[in-house]
């Protein structure tokens, strides 16, 4: 048996990956907000893009 995982549940495992790594860095607030700051835009596109997919078309084909 083959585990076939979706390629968003695994574009958000590596999402989530970084925010521990970057939460334990020894660095100043400003360092660690620019370390976020991409990785929460990423976060924010996929989600945006998940919520474009999910929705119906704007103008259906009436026949």
């Amino acid at each position: 048996m083959r585990l076939r995982l979706d390629r968003d549940y695994i574009y958000f495992i590596l999402l989530i990956l970084p925010l521990p790594f970057i939460g334990m860095l020894n660095v100043s607030t400003t360092v660690r907000l620019l370390l976020l700051a991409p990785v929460v835009a990423l976060q924010a596109l996929f989600v945006w893009s998940g919520l474009r997919r999910g929705r119906p078309p704007a103008n259906p084909k009436r026949d």
